[in-house]
């Protein structure tokens, strides 16, 4: 058995393990080893030489090519690309999906701007330029979450593989106060690596755009629009 059989059946066994922890992986989210399923979905790339790839391709064209030290470090980079979509697709066995789960993405996220006057809240995944680490079609714009006519608040500076859901008074925890939902505010709860967080606001919009130094908080009076409107609870 050559050098990269043998990375080939190491790897084979940690996947096969980890999916058996995991459960109910979808076939297509079962990462693939020297085969391209080319639409998008990350695959391993193993040499002659043992050098080990992490690609994502899609109709022949060849977005991301990252380097991995070893087959625990291609597990972990793999699962990470994959993560959203497992939870995604687990969330949609729940009876209750469509009316709880809005978005789901393993993009990490930040505090962008808040802005008191208006009581609006923007969370943005920033793009990533062509000469910059991690660029790939899937990094070449913002996504943008807007919240307006917030009443609560309780998120980090930063969110890692975010889902987002609506959920119900019942389900908010009990220390947060009910007299924030008067007026038909709705509940947000992000989970980010397992931790549940939650805004309370008038409404959400979640959309895609390439502006550079803008938003549509600081500068509302831009009329700016998105590429892209992925999902808005109402119009403001």
């Amino acid at each position: 058995m050559n050098k990269k059989e043998a990375l080939t059946k190491d790897l084979e066994e940690k996947i096969s393990r980890a999916i058996s922890k995991i459960g109910d992986v979808p076939f297509h989210l079962i990462p693939k080893i020297n085969e391209s399923n080319d639409n998008a979905s990350p695959y391993v790339d193993i040499g002659e030489d043992g050098v080990i790839y992490i690609v994502i391709r899609e109709r022949g064209v060849e977005y991301e090519r990252n380097f991995c030290r070893d087959t625990d470090d291609a597990l972990l980079k793999l699962f990470r690309y994959n993560s959203s979509e497992i939870a995604r697709t687990k969330e949609k066995n729940n009876p209750d999906y469509p009316l709880k789960t809005l978005y789901a993405s393993n993009r990490t996220f930040k505090l962008w701007a808040y802005t008191v006057s208006h009581s609006s809240l923007l969370l943005r995944s920033e793009m990533k330029y062509p000469d910059l680490e991690g660029y790939s079609k899937e990094t070449s714009y913002n996504i943008d979450f807007e919240f307006w006519a917030v009443s609560y608040i309780d998120i980090p500076m930063k969110l890692d593989q975010v889902l987002v859901k609506k959920i119900t008074e019942q389900e908010l925890p009990a220390h947060i106060d009910r007299n924030l939902l008067k007026y038909d505010m709705k509940i947000f709860q992000l989970q980010s690596k397992e931790q549940a967080y939650h805004i309370i606001a008038g409404g959400l919009l979640i959309g895609e755009n390439r502006w550079e130094n803008e938003d549509r908080i600081f500068n509302y009076h831009s009329n700016l629009e998105h590429d892209k409107i992925i999902f808005c609870t109402n119009e403001k």
